[in-house]
């Protein structure tokens, strides 16, 4: 029996050991079964992918050594930040009953995307035009900034320059800088020219700086360069009415600019106004308060007017420089040569040039040459014009001066250095009046006296001025001009001297020219004839007239002698002999000429007589 019972009780367990036999026998799980195996996962590391690449089978590409089916994280198309990210996968087998889930991971590199840049060609600009957005106009694919270089606003050199911009995005975590750059062409710029000739000019009139004075300008201003003018300067218009000027510029700057040409209208007066005379008529004279009346005058009359007096000239000199009167050349070796000069004499007293000018010579030809005289150190050589044959020229041909001003309203104020041989003055200014054409103005002024005894009424050469005067008058009536009296009866009643000049019949201190601005530095009594002085304009001078004081205490003196800061002086010129105390004003004027005031009254005079030319009121 216990055998048969114990059977029972084995097949029992056994039969118990199909449900429960993890109870009682260990199978590494809860049930007591035997463990799942781990598959095994296979997961390369994935190449690096740019920032914006979706997640796809090529990263997520693992593998397991049994079938089952792969949950990424991230999942497939999702978008990675930029950096080191970590892929993560699980695993789950098919045969779940015998192999267990698993799961891995891997590090991908996200690196930074490239922006995409997009900057067209601009167009090409003129230089000097400043870059702005129209040149600087790079986009970009994502949000952020562009630097430019050149930066806005700078002004590129002429020709082919290359712009450049550094792109930063601003999503720097995922997006890499990037940069770009386009070629730009740079015209050349054509400069601006700014030409309206200035003043007037007639013919004759050569021109000057003041007609040819174009100017070049470009985007950043005032552009160097050169201008060649035709006619140049120094051309003699010959004919009246509107005249084109043209100037070729060449710019110093040839990279950015470009070369341009201009013209412009100048239009030409059939005849201005000449001043012939010597000294007086020159002016300026002194050190301070200058003036001459040529000059005042241009400003009072809508003509142009020249100066063609020269110091220290007689009439007769002058009226050969004017075509009144012939001189003669006779040429060295007697020849004329092909080119260059040669040396000329002349019949003293009728050269066409002297020491004192006019400074340039005097032009004209000789036997059908033309060619220009010219003096140095005492010796007058004729230089030809243009080159030409060699021309014989025996005896004393007759050099015939060039007359650009035959057509225009002489103002003769000659005479002064005839002095006393009003024969020779008379006839001289009869031959230049001679050569104003028929139906043409002109005007002769009268001569005035100096600050001297001589020349005071009553005095030896009184008589002489007032005669020569009185001739003129008679001689040319309308035509002429008394500005000695004109200038006489313009003085200062309020300055003694003026006064005392004016009872002198001789135009008035106060308009005289200065020569020298000084004080008293020692007391002088009235009746001393040595004073002691400083001079804070010129020097004094022997021969000079010394206003010493002003007012009704001034008085004229005669300078006869200096010695350092003495002078030694005759009294009795003008004003009453008083005592002037240390630092009362010295003042030497010129003894004939004008200052600026003086010469303005000549100038008022005259433009009154050429009233239909005024283009202002009378100062």
């Amino acid at each position: 029996m216990h055998p048969k019972g114990w059977r029972y009780v084995r097949i029992g367990i056994l039969a118990l050991g199909t449900g429960f036999g993890c109870l009682l026998i260990g199978c590494g799980g809860s049930a007591g079964l035997p463990p799942r195996q781990v598959p095994t996962i296979g997961w390369a590391t994935p190449a690096p992918i740019a920032y914006g690449t979706a997640l796809s089978a090529t990263q997520l590409d693992a593998t397991a050594s049994v079938p089952g089916s792969f949950a990424y994280s991230p999942a497939p198309g999702a978008v990675l930040s930029g950096g080191s990210q970590t892929l993560s996968v699980t695993f789950t087998p098919t045969d779940s009953v015998d192999y267990a889930t698993a799961t891995a991971s891997v590090t991908l590199i996200v690196g930074q995307a490239n922006p995409v840049l997009n900057w067209p060609t601009p167009a090409a600009m003129p230089y000097g035009t400043p870059l702005s957005a129209t040149q600087l106009d790079a986009t970009a694919s994502v949000p952020g900034s562009f630097a430019y270089s050149p930066a806005p606003g700078a002004v590129l050199s002429g020709g082919s320059q290359t712009l450049s911009v550094t792109f930063t995005p601003t999503d720097s975590v995922d997006y890499a800088t990037a940069t770009a750059s386009v070629t730009l062409i740079v015209s050349k710029a054509t400069p601006n020219i700014a030409w309206a000739p200035a003043g007037t000019i007639a013919v004759g009139m050569a021109l000057t700086s003041t007609q040819l004075d174009a100017a070049a300008s470009g985007p950043g201003g005032a552009v160097p360069g050169t201008f060649v003018y035709s006619p140049a300067a120094g051309a003699i218009l010959s004919s009246p009415g509107p005249q084109t000027l043209a100037a070729a510029f060449t710019p110093t700057d040839q990279v950015d600019y470009d070369p341009v040409e201009a013209s412009a209208t100048l239009d030409v007066l059939p005849f201005g106004v000449v001043a012939w005379g010597d000294s007086l008529a020159v002016g300026n004279q002194g050190r301070v308060d200058q003036g001459a009346f040529p000059d005042e005058l241009a400003q009072l009359v809508t003509l142009p007017v020249v100066n063609q007096a020269v110091p220290a000239n007689s009439t007769t000199q002058l009226a050969v420089r004017e075509g009144a009167i012939p001189t003669y050349a006779t040429v060295s070796g007697g020849l004329i040569p092909a080119t260059g000069g040669v040396t000329v004499t002349f019949p003293a007293g009728s050269e066409p040039v002297t020491s004192w000018g006019p400074e340039g010579g005097a032009g004209g030809t000789i036997l059908g040459v033309h060619g220009l005289v010219t003096y140095d150190a005492g010796i007058y050589t004729f230089t030809r014009t243009t080159v030409g044959s060699t021309v014989s020229a025996p005896g004393s041909p007759q050099f015939v001066v060039d007359t650009h001003y035959a057509a225009w309203i002489p103002v003769l104020w000659e005479g002064r250095n005839d002095h006393n041989d009003n024969s020779w003055i008379l006839f001289d200014i009869a031959a230049q009046v001679a050569t104003v054409p028929s139906g043409q103005t002109y005007l002769v002024l009268a001569n005035i006296n100096a600050n001297d005894p001589n020349e005071w009424i009553g005095g030896p050469s009184y008589a002489a001025e007032i005669s020569l005067n009185n001739r003129l008058a008679n001689s040319y009536g309308p035509h002429y001009l008394d500005i000695r009296q004109v200038l006489v009866s313009s003085y200062d009643p309020s300055q003694a001297t003026d006064v005392a000049d004016f009872n002198h019949d001789e135009p008035p201190t106060s308009l005289r020219a200065i020569n020298a601005i000084g004080v008293l530095t020692e007391p002088m009594g009235p009746a001393d004839t040595a004073l002691t002085f400083n001079t804070s304009v010129g020097s004094l001078g022997a021969g000079g007239v010394l206003t010493v004081g002003t007012g009704e205490n001034a008085e004229n003196v005669l300078i006869t002698a200096i010695t350092g800061h003495t002078a030694t002086v005759e009294r009795d010129l003008g004003g009453a002999n008083v005592a002037h105390e240390t630092g009362t004003p010295l003042t030497e004027t010129d003894l004939l000429h004008l200052n600026a005031k003086g010469y303005q009254i000549v100038a008022n005079a005259v433009a009154q007589f050429l009233s239909a030319y005024a283009n202002q009121p009378q100062k």
